[in-house]
């Protein structure tokens, strides 16, 4: 997915590094936890912020919490956050800066979701056995 500008130097992105191919945010098996997925950046730019935020989108590199910066070359793709309240709905996107110092963000770098009490990753473990485990070794 190439992202480009009128007014700059052309930036593009390969969406390779991520589990479904675009920018991604899903919740982690370790209790109040959600794991940012994002796509690597290969030219035009020489940073990349990923923020979030409560309740909307951050609108520019500066609003909201800062969770992850680089400067290129990029080599990281994934960020675990765990700083979070159970339930709350967590607002993330990514700001690519490009090499003439201007932010480019659009909607298919955002995404959002909630994340859930601790306690669950062992019964996640266990669900995803096959049934031949349940019979032998549970208490059912």
């Amino acid at each position: 997915m190439p992202i480009r500008s009128l007014r700059s130097v052309p930036v593009s992105a390969t969406l390779s590094a991520t589990r479904t191919g675009e920018f991604v945010v899903f919740r982690g098996y370790e209790g109040d936890q959600l794991v940012v997925n994002w796509p690597s950046v290969e030219a035009g730019a020489d940073m990349i912020r990923v923020r979030r935020k409560l309740y909307d989108w951050p609108q520019s590199a500066e609003d909201g919490v800062l969770l992850y910066e680089e400067e290129a070359p990029f080599t990281v793709f994934e960020y675990s956050d765990r700083e979070l309240e159970s339930y709350q709905v967590y607002y993330y996107r990514l700001f690519i800066r490009r090499i003439d110092g201007t932010w480019y963000t659009d909607n298919s770098l955002r995404g959002k979701e909630f994340p859930v009490p601790t306690g669950y990753f062992e019964y996640a473990v266990w669900d995803r056995l096959p049934p031949v485990y349940h019979r032998e070794d549970g208490e059912n």
